[in-house]
């Protein structure tokens, strides 16, 4: 699934990491040299790229529209910061109405 993240530094420089699985999708992004893609097609390549960059991150668009994406935001994105959803979250959606809840999400 697709996010874009972002990341700023003391000097106000703005580095942007597109992430998917699919390289195709990143190949219509711009080739800017502020821009980053990244490709992670595998839980193990997720579970690296956590590791690495675990709260780091100042924005995230959130775009896959998958429950566990979600997840991955989360812990990607810097507490107090902002995480745009631009997609449903089909998983938390079902899962809600699965058990009779309702939420944002209905």
């Amino acid at each position: 699934g697709s996010r874009i993240l972002i990341k700023y530094n003391a000097a106000i420089t703005i580095k942007t990491y597109i992430i998917d699985r699919n390289n195709f999708k990143l190949d219509l992004a711009s080739n800017d040299m502020k821009l980053s893609k990244v490709i992670l097609d595998s839980n193990e390549d997720w579970n690296k790229y956590l590791d690495v960059n675990l709260s780091s991150f100042d924005i995230v668009f959130e775009m896959s529209g998958f429950d566990k994406n979600f997840t991955r935001s989360i812990i990607l994105t810097k507490p107090c910061v902002s995480i745009f959803l631009i997609s449903l979250i089909f998983g938390a959606w079902a899962t809600g109405l699965a058990l009779g809840r309702t939420g944002p999400w209905t």
